[in-house]
Protein backbone atom coordinates (compact mmCIF):
# COMPACT_ATOMS: atom_id res chain seq x y z
CA UNK A 1 0.00 0.00 0.00
CA UNK A 2 2.78 2.45 0.87
CA UNK A 3 5.08 1.34 -1.96
CA UNK A 4 5.23 3.86 -4.78
CA UNK A 5 4.15 2.79 -8.23
CA UNK A 6 6.02 5.18 -10.51
CA UNK A 7 3.53 4.41 -13.32
CA UNK A 8 0.98 6.57 -11.48
CA UNK A 9 0.94 10.26 -12.31
CA UNK A 10 2.99 12.72 -10.28
CA UNK A 11 -0.08 14.20 -8.56
CA UNK A 12 -1.20 10.79 -7.27
CA UNK A 13 2.29 9.97 -5.96
CA UNK A 14 2.62 13.42 -4.39
CA UNK A 15 -0.71 12.92 -2.61
CA UNK A 16 0.41 9.48 -1.36
CA UNK A 17 3.65 10.91 0.04
CA UNK A 18 1.74 13.65 1.87
CA UNK A 19 -0.92 11.27 3.20
CA UNK A 20 1.63 8.80 4.55
CA UNK A 21 4.01 11.36 6.09
CA UNK A 22 3.27 10.27 9.68
CA UNK A 23 3.47 6.59 8.83
CA UNK A 24 3.86 4.23 7.23
CA UNK A 25 5.90 6.38 4.85
CA UNK A 26 5.71 6.04 1.08
CA UNK A 27 8.75 4.14 -0.16
CA UNK A 28 10.57 2.76 -3.17
CA UNK A 29 13.80 0.85 -3.74
CA UNK A 30 17.10 1.74 -5.37
CA UNK A 31 20.21 -0.24 -6.21
CA UNK A 32 23.57 0.59 -4.71
CA UNK A 33 26.78 -1.26 -4.10
CA UNK A 34 25.80 -3.94 -1.64
CA UNK A 35 22.32 -4.51 -3.01
CA UNK A 36 18.81 -3.17 -3.07
CA UNK A 37 17.91 -0.56 -0.44
CA UNK A 38 14.58 0.85 0.69
CA UNK A 39 14.14 4.61 0.38
CA UNK A 40 11.35 6.24 2.39
CA UNK A 41 10.07 9.49 0.93
CA UNK A 42 8.85 12.07 3.43
CA UNK A 43 8.48 15.12 1.21
CA UNK A 44 8.28 15.67 -2.54
CA UNK A 45 6.97 18.24 -4.98
CA UNK A 46 5.68 18.16 -8.52
CA UNK A 47 8.10 19.65 -11.03
CA UNK A 48 6.17 20.95 -14.06
CA UNK A 49 9.29 22.35 -15.76
CA UNK A 50 10.94 18.99 -16.57
CA UNK A 51 9.84 16.99 -19.61
CA UNK A 52 9.56 13.31 -18.70
CA UNK A 53 8.49 12.04 -22.13
CA UNK A 54 11.94 10.56 -22.89
CA UNK A 55 12.03 8.59 -19.62
CA UNK A 56 10.32 5.49 -18.27
CA UNK A 57 8.42 5.73 -14.97
CA UNK A 58 10.87 5.50 -12.08
CA UNK A 59 13.89 6.77 -14.03
CA UNK A 60 15.94 9.64 -12.68
CA UNK A 61 15.44 12.43 -15.21
CA UNK A 62 17.35 15.24 -13.52
CA UNK A 63 20.11 15.32 -10.90
CA UNK A 64 21.51 18.45 -9.31
CA UNK A 65 23.51 19.31 -6.23
CA UNK A 66 20.26 19.98 -4.40
CA UNK A 67 17.70 18.03 -6.43
CA UNK A 68 16.67 14.59 -7.60
CA UNK A 69 13.81 14.37 -10.11
CA UNK A 70 12.00 11.14 -10.95
CA UNK A 71 9.81 10.50 -14.00
CA UNK A 72 6.30 9.28 -13.24
CA UNK A 73 3.63 7.80 -15.49
CA UNK A 74 2.67 11.40 -16.17
CA UNK A 75 4.85 14.25 -14.92
CA UNK A 76 7.92 14.52 -12.71
CA UNK A 77 8.36 14.44 -8.95
CA UNK A 78 11.26 16.10 -7.11
CA UNK A 79 12.30 14.28 -3.94
CA UNK A 80 12.89 16.71 -1.06
CA UNK A 81 13.29 14.65 2.12
CA UNK A 82 14.18 10.96 2.21
CA UNK A 83 15.44 8.22 4.51
CA UNK A 84 17.59 5.30 3.39
CA UNK A 85 16.94 2.12 5.35
CA UNK A 86 19.02 2.03 8.52
CA UNK A 87 19.85 5.76 8.33
CA UNK A 88 18.39 9.05 9.55
CA UNK A 89 15.89 11.16 7.64
CA UNK A 90 17.71 13.70 5.43
CA UNK A 91 17.07 16.65 3.18
CA UNK A 92 17.78 15.60 -0.42
CA UNK A 93 20.95 17.71 -0.71
CA UNK A 94 22.46 15.90 2.31
CA UNK A 95 21.40 12.50 0.98
CA UNK A 96 23.01 13.25 -2.40
CA UNK A 97 26.36 14.02 -0.75
CA UNK A 98 26.72 10.30 0.00
CA UNK A 99 24.99 8.85 -3.06
CA UNK A 100 25.71 9.30 -6.72
CA UNK A 101 22.70 9.03 -9.01
CA UNK A 102 22.90 9.49 -12.75
CA UNK A 103 20.23 10.34 -15.26
CA UNK A 104 18.64 7.06 -16.32
CA UNK A 105 19.15 5.29 -12.97
CA UNK A 106 15.93 3.65 -11.77
CA UNK A 107 13.90 3.66 -8.60
CA UNK A 108 11.58 0.67 -8.29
Amino acid sequence: LAQIDWKEDSQQIHNKVRALYLGPQAFCFFEEEGGRKRLKIYRAQINPSVDSSAFCPGEICQVGKNSLSVACGKGVLDLLEVQKEGKKKQEIQDFLLGHSFRIGDRLS
